[in-house]
């Protein structure tokens, strides 16, 4: 039987003492991950409600996200949260089986600095501003390569769009919700300079990674997160302040232009 809202929270706040208690390495990126709100945003709420179902407590550990990918993979941590699928994260990580976001990502310019990119290679002459350690289309980092794109890599996806707006970087990619976030920190003649380009660079779902040691909560988690999914009243609950999941699990693959 699937269980209401109401005895769904009860479950959730009623235990008193946790069996086990983890750790995940995890880096800013609001509203999702975020380490300034009481929640530590609303995939870390989603986290850690899956897992109390389970009796256990998460701790998240904020840092640059390059360094939570590889701190992530260490004995202290249950694993790290969260990422885009890649094949090479698949040979290193465990994915879990349901996705925690689903995301569209857009090219971010200044409006006195038009672009009219169709597909990447359109990006030719622009200076790209990426994150080190963020997943983008395998595509995009080829045509990179072959036309000698300028790339400038920040360390803190909050650095990305103030390198646009100071003319040091042409086009940042950021998923909607989170360049939202960002936008909403500068002032608004700051904010009525930068627009979104009307075409999606690319969509992707987010997904929680577990290290081979541990298994048995990668197992634990996907159990509770087929609860979670069961249940529409929280779902409806969570994508107040995260985009809405899909009704079924899509398939992994890597991202890609649309």
């Amino acid at each position: 039987m699937v269980r209401s809202f109401f005895a769904l929270l009860c479950s959730l706040f009623s235990i008193a003492s946790f069996a086990q208690h983890v750790n995940i390495a995890t880096g800013h990126w609001p509203p999702f991950m975020d380490e300034n709100d009481p929640d530590k945003g609303c995939v870390a709420k989603l986290l850690r409600d899956a897992l109390r179902l389970e009796n256990i407590d998460v701790r998240f550990e904020f840092m640059p996200w390059q360094r939570a990918y590889i701190e992530g993979q260490k004995p202290r941590y249950a694993g790290t949260a969260y990422w885009y699928f890649s094949e090479e994260r698949a040979n290193t990580y465990l994915y879990s089986k349901y996705p925690i976001t689903y995301e569209v990502n857009l090219f971010y310019h200044l409006k006195d600095n038009p672009m009219t990119a169709k597909n990447f290679s359109d990006l030719e002459g622009k200076i790209l501003v990426l994150t080190k350690g963020l997943t983008y289309p395998k595509n995009l980092l080829e045509i990179i390569a072959q036309k000698k794109i300028s790339v400038i890599e920040t360390t803190y996806t909050t650095q990305n769009l103030p390198l646009v707006l100071a003319k040091r970087g042409d086009v940042a990619i950021l998923n909607t919700h989170t360049a939202d976030a960002y936008l909403q920190t500068l002032s608004d003649e700051e904010r009525n300079q930068v627009v979104a380009h009307t075409t999606p660079a690319f969509t992707m779902s987010g997904y929680m990674l577990f290290n081979h040691k541990n298994k048995d909560i990668a197992e634990k988690f996907d159990r509770a997160m087929e609860l979670l999914f069961e249940n529409k009243a929280y779902l409806e609950e969570y994508q107040k302040r995260c985009p809405p999941l899909p009704s079924s699990p899509p398939q992994k693959q890597e991202a890609s232009v649309l």
